[in-house]
């Protein structure tokens, strides 16, 4: 669940699903065929190297983002998303609802 994602993660999945609509939009595609790689992500958010490799690391592992390009033979990292945008709950977040209390 959501819960299991860092704080920084969260805000970079939230960035990832931004950027994703965008470039969507401006290929006209479906969001579910966009393809992104790192150079993408940092130049989106403005955040470094090391904090997109680690926090894009967290989001494979948990399976937010599934890698089309591992980086080998020259070729780029590139990634798809895999998480719908899902709004989050506080069940999400492994949260008890006050009324349940």
């Amino acid at each position: 669940g959501l819960d299991e994602l860092s704080p920084q993660g969260r805000r970079l999945i939230g960035l990832i699903k931004e950027m994703v609509k965008n470039m969507a939009l401006a290929m006209n595609v479906p969001e579910e065929d966009v393809v992104f790689t790192r150079k993408d992500l940092r130049k989106f958010s403005g955040w470094s190297n090391y904090q997109i490799h680690m926090q894009v690391r967290e989001l494979m592992e948990l399976e937010y983002l599934y890698p089309v390009s591992c980086g080998r033979q020259g070729k780029k990292y590139a990634y798809k998303l895999v998480w719908d945008g899902g709004a989050w709950t506080e069940k999400d977040l492994g949260l008890v609802d006050i009324g349940e209390l």
